[in-house]
């Protein structure tokens, strides 16, 4: 029963130790300052006030020239994995609200959704019709600042369709996809966005809402991408935002964000100690362990 004992507390060590990495899983009903590098990370002219994430700054006297702003949130996001070659299912809920009520004329340029390489940052020049994700004239595909991303835009630049639209970028600023959008910026009113992606089929889906003559319009769009193609095993998830020579303020109210990729590593370390404890078994004769006691002792 010593030998039970000691090799129960081993069973503690080894269960502790092992390293796990859960799917990334959260939900920030109301962003709120106190979300501040405790759940979010901020760049350039993003922050958080008690109205919520501030893409870029909410104050049209501060907004004169191009500003980007950036947001993450605190935890990379395990989108495949390279021994495998498994890549996750994510979904992403957001409510947000692009107000150009400030603005003497039509606002710009718009807010967007994006996946990027954990660690990277705003890139150079990437005002105005950039969005913070790239270049403002990086309209080719790109490979020194890779990014998948759902913009929101706002503005008609040289690349864009007539009008304001939803569209799935991949690496270019020219969306692989596009929709129109209703969205009555000038009142600012609240919108929702989800965003999933099906990595069996490899479809990234969005659906959206916009207003029309005081009504709420749905929207949808999708696109078939394999995002190992694009993407590192690891990204930051998170929002972009910028304006350009007008002014409107990029406001993100309350994000959800849930995948289901779990750490390959950790499973075959799992089947290691029990084929480690099965050995144990077998040469010293069957132990009995109290499991009630072991998970006690972990809280």
């Amino acid at each position: 029963m010593a030998l039970c004992n000691f090799w129960s507390s081993v069973s503690v060590f080894f269960y502790l130790t092992t390293p796990f990495a859960a799917p990334l899983s959260f939900n920030l009903q109301k962003i709120e300052p106190h979300h501040l590098n405790s759940e979010i990370y901020t760049e350039g002219k993003a922050y958080i006030s008690t109205q919520g994430l501030q893409v870029t700054t909410d104050e049209s006297d501060k907004a004169a020239g191009q500003i980007p702003g950036r947001a993450t949130y605190r935890e990379p996001l395990h989108l495949w994995d390279k021994a495998s070659g498994n890549l996750t299912d994510f979904s992403t809920h957001f409510s947000f609200v692009i107000d150009a009520s400030d603005s003497t004329s039509f606002g710009a340029d718009g807010l967007a959704f994006f996946l990027a390489p954990v660690g990277s940052n705003i890139p150079a020049n990437s005002s105005g019709g950039g969005l913070g994700l790239a270049y403002s004239n990086a309209t080719a595909n790109i490979s020194g600042d890779p990014f998948v991303a759902v913009e929101f835009d706002t503005y008609q630049n040289v690349w864009d369709p007539y009008s304001s639209h939803v569209g799935i970028d991949i690496n270019s600023l020219i969306s692989a996809t596009n929709a129109s959008w209703w969205n009555n910026i000038t009142e600012g009113k609240k919108n929702d966005a989800w965003i999933s992606y099906n990595s069996t089929s490899k479809n990234l889906s969005v659906i959206f809402t916009g207003h029309m003559k005081n009504e709420t319009q749905n929207g949808s769009l999708e696109y078939t991408v394999d995002l190992r193609n694009y993407l590192p095993e690891w990204v930051s998830v998170g929002f972009s935002a910028a304006t350009g020579d007008r002014f409107e303020k990029h406001n993100v109210k309350s994000w959800e964000f849930n995948s289901t990729l779990i750490n390959i590593t950790s499973k075959k370390n799992e089947g290691r100690i029990s084929n480690w404890f099965d050995c144990w078994s077998v040469c010293f004769g069957p132990c009995r362990f109290d499991w009630s006691q072991v998970m006690e002792e972990q809280k």
